[in-house]
């Protein structure tokens, strides 16, 4: 057992940090869900009771990593010297170092207490606020607008280290997510603004339900996973929501994963017709690149809680349905990693899945936010975004 000497026990006076780093590997590893107070214990090698002398209990404790981390990139750029550049840098930095919390705040974060919850994204927006300064600094002829579009892609590529698409050694990750935000923040020209189109999104019109119990099931399951993650949700619940009770519900659907493995394979089915149509409709490889940022920039802002749940719930698959569904992600964006490989045959392969993921990262992180998708012609935005940091286009 650690801090052991001559028979006597002593407390590390770095136990806490300890914990919270096993912590944050576990979760980012297997998901808050599947990791047990006694797990994180064990991999720090203490008792579970001194695991509870830190921390309450697990949300206390998953508390305590995502505000920890997002608590350092939030006093990075508040003693930064406010250039964007030395931001990026420092960010950069922090990003590679802290490599678990892009996938920790995207997925797990619900799962904090409503306090912190809160606290958390107070400290996200104040962080987004000041980069957002810092690239207006840089580029006065932006608006204000753009300046913050910039400021939340940003944060998004600084995502990539929590995905397996990033796989860099410390120094060299620094230097491709410092070379890649300066990219876009240096080239990125706002299009001009089309004329305002209504959706059902922007009009406040309640949009069409399907008619058919199964689709309407799935209608709602998908909508009350993002809203509230699969585990709070039970089969009650999304029964009631689509107007179907009782046994019905268990005639489309046996258990609650099937409507998850349902709605996760429709997701990477999507994905794959989009791939095929980008492939058949281009003869080369810049025109078959573009094609696919435009189908995955539509398919995102056409079904954002599709792009959420496949994001933030699929860990919670079976086994050979979450196998299936990554290995079905991995060659789709192995698709993309080889069309820029033949645009780009100077990248390394760790760089070209990097701007992959990057893209990805950017897309499906923007595209699922309430005040981004606001912005009138947002679709040619997040292509532009896109084509930048591929630099492509």
């Amino acid at each position: 057992m650690e801090g052991q000497t001559a028979g006597v026990v002593r407390r590390p006076r770095d136990r806490k940090a300890r914990i919270v780093a096993a912590a944050a590997a576990q979760f980012h590893e297997r998901g808050y869900h599947r990791v047990t107070m006694e797990d994180i214990a064990a991999a720090v090698g203490v008792t579970v009771a001194a695991v509870y002398r830190h921390f309450q209990n697990k949300s206390d404790l998953l508390a305590g990593v995502v505000l920890g981390g997002i608590e350092l990139f939030t006093e990075a750029v508040e003693t930064s010297t406010g250039h964007l550049d030395d931001m990026l840098r420092t960010l950069a930095h922090l990003a590679m170092e802290r490599r678990e919390l892009g996938t920790l705040w995207r997925r797990e974060s619900r799962y904090l207490p409503a306090p912190e919850r809160e606290r958390a994204r107070s400290l996200l927006w104040d962080c987004a606020t000041r980069v957002t300064t810092a690239v207006r600094d840089a580029r006065p002829e932006l608006a204000d607008r753009d300046a913050d579009l910039l400021a939340w892609t940003v944060l998004s590529v600084l995502a990539g280290p929590s995905t397996r698409a990033l796989q860099m050694p410390r120094r060299k990750g620094e230097q491709f997510l410092h070379q890649t935000t300066a990219r876009v923040c240096a080239r990125y020209q706002p299009p001009p603004e089309p004329a305002a189109t209504s959706t059902p999104e922007t009009s406040g019109a309640p949009p069409l339900r399907p008619v058919t119990r199964r689709e309407a099931l799935l209608a709602v399951a998908v909508d009350l996973f993002g809203q509230h993650g699969y585990e709070a949700v039970s089969m009650a619940d999304i029964g009631a929501a689509a107007g179907v009770t009782g046994a019905s519900v268990y005639k489309h659907f046996a258990v609650k994963a099937d409507l998850l493995a349902a709605l996760a394979h429709r997701a990477i089915e999507g994905h794959a017709l989009e791939l095929s149509r980008a492939l058949t409709a281009s003869s080369t490889a810049p025109e078959a690149l573009t094609h696919l940022l435009r189908s995955k920039v539509g398919l995102t802002l056409a079904h954002p809680a599709l792009t959420a749940v496949l994001v933030t719930e699929a860990d919670h698959l079976p086994t050979p349905h979450r196998d299936a569904v990554e290995q079905a992600l991995q060659d789709y964006l192995a698709e993309w990693a080889h069309l820029l490989h033949l645009c780009r045959p100077q990248l390394a392969k760790a760089e070209r899945r990097g701007l992959v993921g990057a893209v990805i990262s950017v897309i499906q992180t923007l595209g699922v936010a309430p005040h981004l998708r606001a912005r009138p012609g947002f679709d040619q935005d997040l292509i532009t975004l896109g084509a930048h940091i591929l630099d492509h286009g």
